[in-house]
């Protein structure tokens, strides 16, 4: 299982088992636009992790083992 998401030049992929692949945009895109993509993506990373680590306390407190 995994997720992708893109916000403009930024990328990022979320696979099962907790890695993260940032795929970060060339040296000719305008590093200005970068950063203020860089705001939303961190949120939206830290959204799913947050997702990923509720769900998995959910899990615990079930008594089930779960890999994120």
């Amino acid at each position: 299982m995994e997720n992708a998401f893109q916000v403009n030049s930024l990328k990022a992929t979320v696979y099962h088992g907790g890695r993260i692949l940032l795929l970060l945009p060339t040296q000719e895109e305008n590093l200005d636009d970068t950063r203020k993509d860089w705001n939303a993506f961190t949120l939206e990373i830290w959204e799913l992790i947050i997702d990923k680590l509720l769900m998995f306390e959910h899990m615990q407190m079930l008594g089930s083992v779960v890999m994120l």
